[in-house]
């Protein structure tokens, strides 16, 4: 185990922030998670900028939800993020429907710049989508592979095992739930044993939880009594994670008529409310045992929903559900999205209620609702509206302006375009369907006679020409007769022709299936069900309307608008209640599990202060390793292994004199006579890492430990001394003594005994003394040969050969060298 192994947390260490770390096995660095701060104010440039990620070499996402990858757009977009990303096929659908609801709640109501849906799509593009127990060798990795397994709090939640040559296996465990759920069933991570290192959380290490039925039942009487009352229930859930238990929950309940819940309304709302739904159809085979069992034996799809009615916008929700309803709406922590705009309009009614299913960092609405008794709120409120009067006035003043300068920019570049091949221009253009224009300004054409309609024809009579003119460029029709020299040519029309890419996976490209559409009344004749979903058929209504890109809709007509922000205060009256379905194992099962898993080396990190070091103090008493971490943001834990690896170069005149040897498992070892110099310079072990050692005992270690061990491929990048993990950590190191070896003098140079380095069994060796030919029998675990030779293992170990000197003899010793690396 000579893998040098880094940890470094950028973020979620000694708090409740949102969790990403850096892992650095030998040179290959791993971005672990990259969550997003629910309180946008808090910049992302504070944790990730692009000294911190442009060594990273691979991306791990755990979850879906913006706790664990809502900065992955902003790193691409923003900090030129350039690496696989590997996650599971759900992380890859739903994390999409996560970004796109987070960019459209807050750009409903606010100017969103920290990335745009561009980035999202980017960003997503670059992923790898893998399956639960799909082991994945990573290019240059140098024998590292991954492997994700199921975490049981999100569908698609990943516990990430990564594997170094056979040897080291580390565990990244965060937010796991071994409890089965109605739609996931739990982790299996108590079946992973004696980890080399395990890095988990300690959010829930203070945290009981109640028992599911009295949850359950918590649920259902705060949504009968406001509802019997006359009051609306807001329920605050994610996007795309945790709400399909809850949808899932509710749906059923509602069918229940001893619930007696039928007669009120029941609504999911977010922007891409459908998609979500529509995605969770297809991911059926990640979910529980019993929903695929149901599915496969009665072909029912438990999200086909029969009373859940799914909007995108406050205006829908007027319109379709009646009141008093029940509302599922994001974002959880009260920032933002429907949520926060639904509280401000029900939170003075004492008839309404308001559930929130997940704790907020400090900093939200949600976590001063959960934290505070007090009833008056003091809120920020951010709208988003039209235009109006001068402002409207002003704002297409401007836009025409901005036009009218391309388009004579577009008229000018026009007359300065390289000259042609072509000899003979055109005089006119003339006939039904034909169109002339250049660049982006003429770029929606009518069928007609020589007639072009652009969306700002007002533009082109500012140039001169009339509505309906054929937009040519000036001297279009003129063509110079006589000269020596070919005259310049006008462009030909010119279109957009953007290049589409293509997805495909193992099986293909992938197909839209609203090309294949099958009728619905016609599967309903044939399963008997034709009226079973009709109350839901509006559900279906907003397909072609809401796409799975939320901006489609209102790029179509563009309406200028401006944010304005007030701050306002309310008094709350109706009835906050915090009602645990966040899915995650709590205390008691935190610690069976570790003490199950047995690691030895164990990284806390995801939990506050005072719930990381309690579970850091059980830790110590019950697992037999004293290795356990609890870093602070920005602080490197060395988890390596080995106690006695450093980080060493290696001049260019002392690697040519290294006569280097392989050993059995692809090691490569060489003898070193050097000396040692120290030289200010970035190191992958920082100062206050190497156990408290100060430089002398550094030395004094490295003298007496000549014997180098530099493994497969990464030999060549430690001759060189560029070894790219050195670098990984630069933003946060400082300049630092780094040993630099160099060739000692001959004359300094002493003699050495060989080292035979290998471990021999001598069962092994007699096949391969019978291979070569030589007759070799065991008796009282001596091994005999040829009954000329013996060779047997002394009590310290030791390989002893007898006999007589013969060529049996020389011949039995040549096979015994061969099976060592001798230097």
């Amino acid at each position: 185990m000579l893998s040098i192994i880094k940890f470094k947390p950028l973020s979620g260490a000694h708090d409740e922030g949102p969790p990403s770390y850096l892992l650095t096995i030998d040179s290959f660095t791993f971005l672990l998670d990259c969550g997003l701060d629910p309180n946008i104010d808090n910049e992302p440039s504070n944790i990730y900028n692009k000294s911190s990620i442009k060594n990273v070499d691979a991306v791990l996402l755990s979850h879906p939800d913006t706790l664990h990858l809502g900065a992955l757009p902003y790193l691409v977009g923003k900090c030129g993020l350039d690496c696989p990303i590997y996650a599971t096929v759900p992380i890859f659908k739903m994390g999409q429907m996560f970004m796109y609801d987070l960019h459209q709640s807050r750009h409903n109501y606010e100017n969103f710049n920290l990335f745009t849906l561009d980035d999202v799509d980017a960003a997503f593009d670059k992923i790898i989508q893998l399956k639960y127990n799909e082991t994945v060798p990573l290019k240059g990795g140098q024998g590292i592979s991954i492997t994700p397994l199921p975490a049981g709090h999100m569908i698609g939640g990943t516990i990430w095992r990564i594997v170094k040559d056979g040897e080291e296996d580390i565990i990244y465990a965060v937010d796991y739930n071994h409890k089965r759920e109605r739609h996931l069933n739990g982790c299996f991570l108590e079946h992973i044993s004696r980890p080399s290192l395990l890095v988990t959380d300690a959010y829930n290490a203070k945290y009981s939880q109640a028992r599911r039925k009295e949850r359950d039942e918590q649920l259902m009487t705060n949504i009968l009594a406001t509802l019997r009352d006359g009051g609306n229930v807001l329920i605050a859930v994610d996007t795309a994670g945790r709400v399909l238990e809850l949808a899932h929950m509710l749906d059923q309940l509602w069918h229940t008529p001893d619930a007696g819940l039928m007669a009120y309304s029941l609504a999911l709302l977010n922007t891409i409310s459908y998609n979500v739904i529509e995605f969770a159809k297809s991911q059926v085979e990640w979910m529980s045992n019993k929903i695929m069992k149901s599915f496969e034996g009665q072909r029912n799809n438990p999200f086909q929903f029969r009373h859940l009615q799914l909007c995108h916008n406050l205006k829908e929700l007027q319109q379709r559900v009646r009141e008093p309803r029940v509302v599922l709406a994001s974002q959880p922590d009260l920032e933002s999205g429907f949520a926060r705009e639904l509280f401000v309009q029900w939170c003075t009614n004492p008839r309404n209620s308001i559930i929130l299913t997940q704790r907020s960092p400090p900093g939200t609405l949600a976590h001063q609702l959960m934290n505070s008794s007090q009833k008056l709120i003091t809120l920020i409120i951010k709208q988003r509206i039209p235009l109006e009067g001068l402002e409207l006035e002003e704002y297409k003043r401007e836009k025409q302006q901005k036009q009218l300068l391309n388009a004579k920019k577009d008229v000018s570049d026009s007359d300065t375009d390289s000259d042609s091949d072509d000899d003979i221009l055109p005089k006119s253009v003339h006939g039904p369907g034909v169109a002339a224009g250049t660049g982006s300004s003429y770029n929606s054409v009518a069928a007609g006679h020589g007639t072009v309609v652009a969306p700002g024809n007002d533009v082109y009579e500012g140039l001169g020409y009339s509505k309906y003119d054929l937009v040519m460029p000036v001297g279009s029709g003129k063509i110079k007769v006589g000269g020596l020299f070919k005259q310049g040519k006008n462009p030909f029309p010119m279109f957009p022709a953007p290049e589409h890419k293509i997805k495909w996976d193992d099986y293909g490209a992938f197909s839209n299936h609203k090309l294949f559409p099958v009728s619905e009344n016609s599967t309903a004749a044939e399963s008997g069900q034709g009226s079973k979903f009709e109350e839901n058929k509006e559900n279906k209504k907003g397909d072609d309307e809401n796409s799975l890109h939320p901006a489609s809709a209102s790029d179509q007509q563009e309406i200028p608008t401006k944010c304005i922000t007030n701050v306002q205060t309310f008094y709350v009256n109706a009835n906050i209640q915090f009602i645990d379905f966040e899915g995650r194992s709590d205390k008691d099962s935190l610690k069976k599990i570790i003490s199950l898993i047995k690691p030895r080396r164990l990284v806390l990190i995801h939990g506050s202060s005072e719930a990381t070091q309690e579970l850091a103090s059980y830790c110590s008493s019950s697992l037999p390793t004293n290795k356990i971490f609890t870093p602070r943001v920005g602080e490197i834990v060395d988890a390596t292994t080995e106690s006695h690896i450093y980080q060493v170069k290696l001049k260019d005149s002392l690697v040519s004199t290294l006569n280097f040897v392989k050993a059995k498992d692809g090691t490569e070892l060489a003898w070193v006579d050097a000396d040692i110099e120290m030289s200010e310079e970035r190191s992958l072990l920082p100062q206050d890492s190497i156990s408290g050692q100060n430089e002398d005992e550094l030395m004094d270690d490295l003298k007496a430990d000549k014997l180098l061990s530099l493994k497969g491929d990464s030999i060549h990048d430690e001759m060189n001394g560029d070894n790219p993990s050195t670098s990984a950590f630069s933003s946060s190191s400082s300049r630092e003594t780094l040993p630099i070896l160099k060739p000692l003098a001959l004359k300094l140079v002493q003699p050495h005994e060989n080292i035979f380095v290998n471990e021999l069994k001598l069962s092994d060796f007699k096949q391969v003394l019978m291979n070569n030919g030589i007759q070799a029998e065991f008796h009282g675990g001596v091994l005999h040969c040829n009954n000329l030779v013996t060779i047997k293992r002394n009590e310290s170990g030791r390989i002893l050969i007898e006999g007589t000197l013969s060529n049996d003899y020389f011949q039995v010793r040549e096979l015994l060298y061969q099976q060592y690396s001798i230097i």
